[in-house]
């Protein structure tokens, strides 16, 4: 009796163990993931004209010698009517990276992003991108005030308390009909940590038009990876 006891508890043992070395493994074959998504997590956009960028391995690719003074002017250049929606994503991540250097140059972005949404005149798209541009790029700087030290962190913070950028992102999508996979795509990200009970049918979304939009499913995985954190 006492033999055959022992032998259970030893195969239970051994497939306890054999359960962690499996999870070990499935662990270590995850996407190295850390940091705030919006910012530390860049997209790829192929050859599409974006702000200046080292582009490498990591999250950081920021040109030491970029002159911030002119980060307003360009990113807004940039971001016109036929920029799709995941360039823009790029574009104000990048530029959420420079602002953290400036929190004067932050505000300006900001300022000039939430200005555009009370001055278009260009139609119902362009109307609609205003509000994303706006909101994305609050969302991705309060994720950006993250990854600098005080007295920066603050500032950055101080700047968006009092924007809800991810209820101005609902309006872009409210403005395109309610539908546009990229706009979900973006609100899931903005989700992950912010308003869960809308995470799930945002993925949901972004999933499904990733089939029909070559762009989106080359950055879709990124909802995976994160979800599995």
């Amino acid at each position: 009796m006492r033999y055959t006891a022992f032998r259970t508890i030893k195969r239970h043992a051994r497939a306890a163990l054999g359960a962690l070395v499996v999870m070990a493994l499935l662990l270590a074959a995850r996407p190295a993931l850390a940091g705030p998504p919006l910012v530390c997590h860049p997209f790829s956009i192929g050859t599409a004209q974006s702000l200046a960028w080292n582009n490498g391995p990591g999250w950081r690719g920021d040109v030491a010698g970029y002159d911030v003074s002119r980060l307003a002017d360009e990113t807004v250049a940039l971001l016109s009517p036929s920029t799709p929606v995941i360039v823009r994503m790029e574009t104000l991540r990048r530029a959420a990276v420079y602002a953290s250097r400036d929190q004067k140059v932050a505000d300006q972005l900001l300022t000039r992003l939430v200005d555009r949404t009370r001055k278009s005149e260009s139609g119902a798209r362009a109307e609609a991108l205003a509000w994303f541009d706006a909101g994305y790029f609050a969302e991705t700087l309060r994720q950006a005030s993250m990854t600098v030290q005080k007295p920066m962190s603050d500032a950055l913070s101080a700047l968006v308390a009092n924007v809800d950028g991810y209820q101005m992102v609902q309006k872009s999508l409210l403005l395109r009909g309610g539908t546009d996979p990229s706009i979900e795509f973006a609100a899931a990200i903005i989700t992950f940590d912010r308003h869960r009970d809308d995470h799930g049918t945002h993925v949901a979304k972004a999933l499904d038009g990733a089939k029909q939009d070559a762009l989106l499913a080359q950055n879709i995985d990124m909802l995976q990876a994160w979800s599995t954190k």
